[in-house]
């Protein structure tokens, strides 16, 4: 199993990403990390948002809560990356 350190701010973020990403892939939700991949049939789109759900939830499990807390509005597993990149990594 991948181990993820909890993100706290101050460690490289861009590593990070690469880390939970990964672990992410291993636990199967890799259909769910590009919001592109959401399917448009109704019935395909709500399991597709019930794994990204989770997906989130695994995100924000490894985000120091102070770090959480100012993502929580993110809703998709690609968003909320995107925001922890473009944040922690405002020149790139």
């Amino acid at each position: 199993m991948i181990s993820v350190p909890i993100y706290n701010e101050s460690d490289d973020v861009l590593g990070w990403i690469i880390k939970i990403k990964a672990k992410l892939i291993s636990k199967g939700y890799k259909s769910v990390l590009t919001d592109s991949n959401r399917p448009m049939a109704a019935n395909a789109r709500t399991a597709w948002d019930a794994l990204a759900d989770k997906t989130v939830g695994t995100i924000m499990l490894c985000l120091f809560s102070e770090v959480a807390v100012q993502f929580e509005d993110k809703v998709t597993p690609q968003s909320l990356i995107d925001a922890l990149r473009s944040h922690y990594m405002p020149d790139q």
